[in-house]
């Protein structure tokens, strides 16, 4: 039997496209690859991601190579799926009692050629494989039914989180979760998110509360002013929320803006303070303006360790001027060390006792909480839009719905259930049902009151 090179599905058409397009001037999360799992159902394959999807690369490639990839000069055959599931029953498919694959099978409807060994793997949902993959969260969504993001719906507000790719920063905190990419401008990649962002307001006619914030410091960057600025002039535009340290000064954006429909986690970084007790009644006034404003607040702590045994004393004065507060358990690597796993016993309890009724963060944060397979608002009532205006469901499944360019952009009508491992975004951990039902998001999109 021949190999199958049948039309192109959309899907094929998709990752030729991706693998051919060029590095944007910012750090794409689609684009880098990670290792998920060595030695993936027990053979010599590495299950990898990489362009929001999952592939499988024989541990004797050496490395993946993009170009290696594309010009078919791979020695053993590459298979890549949306699931991690569809490649584990592909494995099961072609690899013998003897462990060594047996390339007809890859002749099957199974897989797609793409390339010289690089196959494109998707499974027809059928009684055959009902038993292995068909209860999984990946094959549950595709029963899901769809609608066009581009009608009206039926008046309820979706969120869109579209973070601006500048890293630009006047603060260089050492425990920053951007230090792998360092702080630049991107200042091409900021060009293409204001026109992404302002188009979806533009195009997406439901209300919608944006999360805009950067990679660095927004307030300091005039794109990113003078976008938000056009964005929230938008009728249909409820809200915009962003992250800030409240270093710079605030008339540039606050001048120009409804503050009624700004809300600002106010992030605190005592470590980066030059004078600590000026700094500190700098950042604490200019909450206490914001607020008078009517601009919704929460002010945010990364628990990192040295910074941990302070909060609470940071909490008080917050507090005493009517501001909830909110914290980050540190994620990543620091001073050689991987966290949250690095945390001591004593560290996490002292860590957990920083949370109240919103242990739900800390459960996610802190890995404790695997969200495979619940139900999540994700697809359906928030979204990511990423700067180029590619839509996913959030930033950890990356489910790809299509681009705030196309003609259509069709999104699920019903709930959805995860396919990400992890989830520890404080947005995205409220988009999680058994959240959602319990608490009401605030407007700065990061702080919950408990209503249920």
């Amino acid at each position: 039997m021949a190999a199958n090179y049948s039309k192109p599905t959309d899907s094929l058409q998709k990752l030729i496209s991706e693998m051919q397009e060029p590095l944007n001037d910012a750090p794409e999360e689609s684009k880098t690859l990670k290792l998920v799992e060595q030695g993936f159902g027990g053979v010599e394959y590495n299950l990898t991601r990489y362009l929001d999807r999952y592939w499988l690369i024989h541990w004797q490639e050496g490395s993946f190579e993009v170009n290696k990839i594309l010009a078919g000069e791979s020695k053993f055959p590459i298979l890549v799926a949306d699931s991690r599931e569809e490649l584990e029953v592909s494995l099961q498919h072609i690899y013998g009692p003897s462990l060594q694959i047996d390339t007809s099978k890859l002749e099957g409807e199974w897989f797609t050629l793409v390339r010289k060994n690089l196959y494109l793997t998707e499974i027809p949902h059928d009684d055959a494989i009902k038993h292995q993959i068909a209860g999984t969260p990946h094959y549950k969504n595709r029963q899901i039914p769809l609608e066009n993001l581009f009608e009206p719906g039926n008046g309820e507000p979706i969120t869109l989180l579209c973070i601006a790719p500048s890293r630009t920063c006047n603060y260089r905190c050492h425990y920053c979760y951007h230090h792998d990419h360092g702080f630049t401008k991107n200042s091409d990649a900021m060009e293409q998110w204001a026109k992404s962002i302002l188009i979806a307001g533009e195009r997406i006619p439901r209300p919608i509360r944006f999360s805009a914030g950067a990679m660095g410091e927004p307030l300091i960057m005039k794109k990113w002013r003078d976008t938000t600025i056009k964005l929230l002039k938008r009728d249909n535009v409820i809200s915009l929320s962003f992250v800030s340290n409240l270093f710079n000064p605030l008339e540039p954006f606050f001048d120009h803006v409804d503050p009624n429909k700004v809300g600002v986690m106010a992030s605190l970084h005592p470590s980066e303070y030059k004078d600590h007790d000026q700094d500190l009644k700098n950042f604490l006034d200019k909450l206490a303006k914001l607020k008078s404003l009517g601009v919704d607040l929460v002010v945010n702590y990364v628990l990192a360790p040295g910074q941990i045994e302070q909060f609470k004393g940071y909490q008080k004065l917050v507090h005493a001027l009517g501001i909830p507060t909110t914290s980050n358990v540190l994620r990543g690597p620091f001073k050689g060390k991987v966290y949250p796993e690095a945390f001591s016993p004593e560290e996490m309890e002292l860590i957990d006792s920083c949370y109240d009724e919103n242990s739900f963060i800390f459960d996610s944060q802190s890995h404790l909480k695997n969200p495979y397979g619940i139900e999540c608002v994700s697809g359906r009532k928030g979204f990511e839009l990423l700067f180029d205006g590619t839509l996913i469901n959030c930033g950890f499944a990356r489910n790809r719905f299509g681009s705030i360019f196309d003609d259509t952009l069709m999104i699920r009508k019903e709930n959805s259930a995860c396919t990400a491992s992890e989830c520890e975004c404080q947005t995205l951990i409220g988009w999680q049902v058994d959240v959602e039902r319990k608490f009401k998001v605030q407007r700065t999109l990061q702080h919950y009151v408990k209503v249920a």
